[in-house]
């Protein structure tokens, strides 16, 4: 997910609606061609949902089949129908040389306007595990399967302690592993109490690696895939004697079978005690990290985005005509962006006009080759209906 993807585009290519995987950053480099028209949705919730609950209006019937639609990214609809909803739509256009940054969460899609070449990659700020704790959520809501182990991810960041260098991310990985691992125990707990057998001291587990992210691991998590939610049980999962492969997360136990909770058997990769033992080193290195930096112990909480008024400052609104029309070329100015949280596409400014001019020509002599093509498919369906009618003439009577 992090090496860069070259994408080849040529005239009307199109990428569809979406968010990044797991909500991550992306940056996307323009190297070569023509521009590529880019339109986004901020990524704060109400906005999310607002594209979502629009895209499940607009295809209701093909919903019902597939509600996990929108994740395939095969679908493209006219940001109109965005703005009729009171969703704020932008859009931004993309010359060679230019990069733009996708922050999480915020839906986007466009279109080429000729060919060109591009090179795209995701990445991950400090802040980001705010966000990738809501996408896991999100994805276990819908039964999506995520690129990789939101759980395995924070684990092996609080392992490797010294990548982190302020004390307000450490904080907040902090906070993602206490929730995450109050709910692991508080679950465990409840699931033992009622019956669910521990075998963690009869079989023993192979255990998490935590030294990398690479693809033996993805593999390995591929197999504990929870049967309900696709969750990745990394700490923990519970299996049925009725099942050789079939495993659950501890929150859906319930769904795997009908057997009785006698029958069922928790597999333990990560002990209670181990996850305990992990908190309290994160909370020793916070201090420590503190007390280099001298900051306060509290931690605002991290706004997704400003107000809705500063957004509409740093960012153009889609205008009433026909996005990639020759008037949108005549009234361009080159507008700059800001690069904050508040831009869902960000753009740093080109310097070439010359690009703009010679794309105008090429559009305008586009559309006198078609009007020519069209010119002469006429004449040629005139000619031929002409010669037929002379042929049905000169036919001697019957």
């Amino acid at each position: 997910i992090n090496v860069p993807w070259l994408y080849f585009g040529c005239l009307f290519s199109t990428f569809c609606w979406h968010n990044e995987d797991n909500y991550l950053y992306s940056i996307n480099y323009h190297h070569w061609g023509a521009p590529k028209q880019w339109y986004g949705v901020p990524g704060t919730a109400k906005d999310a949902e607002g594209l979502e609950n629009a895209f499940k209006n607009c295809l209701s019937v093909k919903m019902r089949d597939s509600p996990d639609l929108l994740h395939h990214i095969t679908t493209m609809f006219s940001p109109r129908i965005l703005q009729q909803g009171n969703v704020p739509v932008y859009k931004i256009l993309q010359f060679p040389g230019e990069f733009i940054v996708t922050f999480p969460r915020s839906y986007h899609g466009g279109f080429s306007m000729g060919p060109n070449v591009g090179e795209a990659v995701n990445f991950a700020s400090n802040d980001w595990v705010f966000h990738g704790a809501e996408a896991n959520e999100r994805y276990r809501s819908f039964a999506r399967t995520a690129v990789f182990s939101h759980d395995r991810l924070t684990f092996t960041m609080a392992n490797h302690l010294e990548d982190q260098k302020t004390h307000a991310t450490c904080v907040l990985l902090l906070q993602e592993l206490k929730r995450v691992i109050d709910e692991e125990i508080r679950l465990r707990n409840k699931l033992l109490n009622s019956g669910v057998r521990d075998i963690s001291k009869e079989v023993s587990l192979p255990p998490n690696r935590l030294d990398r992210l690479d693809e033996e691991c993805m593999e390995y998590d591929d197999k504990r895939l929870c049967h309900a939610c696709k969750h990745v049980c990394f700490y923990s999962c519970v299996a049925c004697e009725c099942s050789h492969s079939k495993v659950s997360c501890l929150r859906h136990c319930h769904f795997m079978c009908r057997c009785s909770m006698a029958r069922k058997y928790m597999m333990i990769w990560v002990k209670e005690e181990e996850m305990k033992q992990t908190i309290k080193v994160v909370e020793q290195f916070c201090s420590i990290l503190q007390a280099e930096s001298n900051v306060s112990t509290e931690l605002d909480v991290i706004n997704p985005g400003p107000q809705r008024a500063s957004e509409e400052k740093s960012l153009i609104k889609i205008s009433d005509h026909v996005p990639g029309s020759i008037r949108n070329f005549e009234t361009y100015k080159g507008y700059e962006f800001d690069l904050s949280d508040a831009s869902p596409l960000c753009r740093i400014p080109s310097k070439g006009e010359h690009l703009l001019q010679k794309f105008q020509q090429y559009v305008i002599k586009c559309n006198q080759d078609f009007k020519d093509l069209e010119l002469s498919q006429f004449k040629r369906r005139k000619i031929e209906q002409s010669t037929s009618n002379q042929e049905i003439q000169t036919r001697p009577d019957t």
